[in-house]
């Protein structure tokens, strides 16, 4: 962090009155905190941050007095640093990655420690005295909190390959599978893998060497069982599908009496859950037209083989320990986008942005090789297994217009996030005129459209989106944050919009009268979250008499909805679906 990073910090944390998911500040006056270890695992096992000791949050956030720069630094380096062999045990363990700096603020001496996320394969950072299970902490908004026995064994389940997928089901045998999807396997194996064939003399016994079946017990696996049992939620009443249809951009904005369109459960096998999800999205998206050369044809609002592709990763991945077997697959459709979340977090040590190489590594690795041979209703089959899945995934996106898709990922859960709509979409192309960004070339208005629509982008994502080189799309993000268009996170290669960009600047500040223009509540509705007129006025700075004159007009044009009726305190106002 360096001198106008923390400036920028401190002036947030003065606006908001408190610390913030990425910057904590400690007073330190008379010695060195010993909540500070918490902090330092909590940094190191969630995205990184910065600790600032010297300031005093209950004084505005302003330089301590009787603060000590020299022996805090110097006690900071004690807390964290490596020890030699022969030397006390570490305070933290394994060791934090920290730089820590004297600064000066304000005419004061403050010191300033960066704390960097550790690998995924060295988490979780504990305190050692009390121990991994007590002492590993995560950042959730501006506070450290101990993890959950869950997300520490999720962390832990990196160091080696998990083998929960050939765990036998308790009471199952051969005669709780699906004879259809048994007989369609075997075909498909023997015709297939003709050395398994070979060596293999019956079906149980290849049963027994793809894991369907425990070789010893002749029980069914769990891999066997989520494949190809004949109805798996009998013993496993969680592992299914859930969908919810809401009518906000999340599940707690919707106003009114309608809180949810539509909901269903999909039960079965994986090739039948799968098969039923996909089907029931396909008949809830809009289709619209899109132009092939000469020829144009109608396409669903996703393509449907993204859908089923994110669906197979998200039950080939979840996590099916006895931690996560009361979870389902969430499948949520929103205004905006289509989120798909399975428990458990990347496996494998790898990040968001890593999943986009094709490099494929499987937390449950007999069920993932299991299901390119499990059949489909349609006779295909549910995956592949080649490491292609995102790609082609992105591919099929970028194909038809709409950004790539979205992944996140924390300690406990990760999520899909495909767009309902096109990148430039005419609703982001006329923002981008309207904030005066409508000159720039294309690749910098497809970047801005994507910072725009993702919040948060990197050179990797322009780099896949826009098929350029990984400098030129580096260059192209440094670019735009020179014109201010971007601003850097403090995560070093993550980029996110301005205000300048987000917001569309059309009034004069200086005058008292002005003259409402519709665009500017366009431009606040992009995003597709239902805001309030008290909202809308207060962010454009015009009276509410106007923007209710200015809301009632669009309404009645079609432009925006209201999300309940006139006389509702709760009334707020969206973009048509």
């Amino acid at each position: 962090m360096d001198a106008p990073e923390l400036q920028e910090s401190v002036d947030q944390m003065r606006r908001l009155g408190r610390d913030t998911s990425e910057v904590e500040v400690k007073a330190s006056v008379g010695g060195l905190p010993t909540s500070l270890g918490t902090t330092v695992s909590a940094f190191s096992n969630t995205h990184g941050g910065t600790i600032i000791l010297g300031l005093d949050e209950k004084q505005g956030f302003a330089p301590a007095d009787g603060f000590q720069a020299l022996p805090i630094a110097d006690a900071f380096k004690e807390l964290v640093r490596p020890r030699q062999s022969g030397e006390s045990q570490p305070n933290l363990q394994p060791d934090p990655i920290v730089e820590i700096r004297i600064m000066e603020f304000e005419g004061a001496e403050i010191v300033v420690g960066t704390v960097e996320e550790l690998p995924p394969e060295k988490k979780p950072c504990f305190v050692t005295t009390k121990g991994k299970e007590q002492g590993s902490y995560e950042r959730l908004l501006d506070g450290d909190h101990r993890m959950s026995t869950h997300a520490i064994f999720l962390l832990s389940s990196n160091h080696q390959q998990p083998v929960r997928d050939i765990d036998v089901v308790p009471g199952t045998s051969l005669a709780d599978l699906d004879e259809e999807l048994v007989a369609g396997l075997l075909s498909r194996v023997r015709r297939t893998r003709p050395r398994l064939a070979k060596v293999a003399r019956t079906d149980e016994e290849v049963l027994a060497h793809l894991r369907v079946l425990d070789p010893d017990l002749r029980s069914v696996t769990l891999a066997g069982y989520l494949a190809l049992g004949s109805y798996p939620q009998e013993r496993l009443p969680q592992l299914m599908i859930s969908y919810a249809h809401f009518p906000a951009a999340s599940p707690d904005g919707a106003m009114g009496e309608v809180r949810m369109l539509d909901r269903a459960n999909f039960e079965g096998p994986i090739p039948w859950m799968i098969s039923d999800a996909v089907a029931k999205l396909e008949g809830t998206l809009p289709r619209r037209r899109v132009s092939l050369g000469s020829s144009s044809r109608d396409v669903g609002e996703i393509p449907a083989d993204v859908i089923r592709e994110a669906l197979v990763n998200a039950v080939a991945h979840r996590d099916y320990s006895a931690f996560s077997e009361a979870e389902q697959v969430r499948v949520e459709l929103y205004p905006d986008r289509l989120d798909i979340t399975n428990p458990g977090g990347i496996w494998g040590g790898r990040r968001e942005v890593d999943l986009l190489d094709g490099t494929s590594r499987s937390r449950n690795s007999y069920l993932t090789r299991l299901l390119p041979d499990v059949p489909l209703p349609d006779s295909s089959t549910v995956s592949e297994n080649q490491g292609t899945g995102i790609r082609f995934m992105v591919g099929s996106m970028k194909s038809q217009g709409l950004p790539l898709p979205t992944f996140r990922a924390n300690n406990l859960r990760f999520t899909t996030s495909l767009a309902r709509h096109g990148l430039m979409d005419p609703a982001i192309v006329e923002h981008l005129r309207l904030v005066g960004a409508g000159d720039l070339d294309e690749r910098s208005l497809g970047a801005l459209a994507l910072a725009i629509q993702k919040n948060e982008i990197d050179d990797q994502v322009v780099r896949y989106q826009l098929d350029m080189d990984s400098l030129d799309a580096w260059r192209l993000l440094v670019e735009l944050e020179s014109e201010g268009w971007l601003e850097r996170g403090r995560r070093g290669g993550h980029f996110y919009a301005t205000t300048q960009l987000v917001q569309a600047p059309l009034f004069d500040s200086r005058t008292r009268e002005k003259d409402l223009h519709p665009e500017p509540i366009l431009a606040m509705l992009l995003n597709r979250q239902p805001l309030t007129v008290h909202e809308i006025s207060t962010s454009l700075e015009i009276g509410l008499d106007q923007t209710r004159r200015e809301l009632r007009r669009l309404v009645s044009e079609g432009k925006v909805v209201p999300t309940a009726p006139a006389t509702s305190r709760r009334r707020a106002y969206r973009l048509p679906s």
